[in-house]
């Protein structure tokens, strides 16, 4: 299994608009057929420095997050995400599922 991880800085449009954002990424979940997992959420605020909101989404393999990122559905939410993101850290990595 692959763990794809983001961490999002958001301007203030972002920040206006987490409600949305969650609901257009978790709504992948649905529209997207290779991903096992998906999680959106803002910082908790707990410690300063923190990014502003992360998502974590968990696929089968490798080609499964190449199609993730190529479908229709998520390139059209990254369009949106565009003017609202400062900016972002990613990272993938393999895990071995529990379940």
């Amino acid at each position: 299994m692959i763990k794809h991880v983001v961490a999002f800085g958001l301007n203030e449009a972002g920040q206006q608009n987490l409600a949305e954002m969650k609901s257009r990424l978790e709504g992948l979940l649905d529209l997207v057929p290779h991903v096992t997992s998906l999680a959106f959420g803002s910082d908790l605020g707990v410690v300063a420095g923190h990014w502003d909101a992360a998502l974590v989404s968990e696929h089968a393999d490798s080609f499964e997050l190449e199609s993730y990122q190529r479908h229709p559905a998520h390139v059209e939410v990254l369009g949106w995400l565009a003017d609202k993101v400062t900016d972002r850290a990613v990272v993938d990595f393999m895990f071995e599922s529990t379940t």
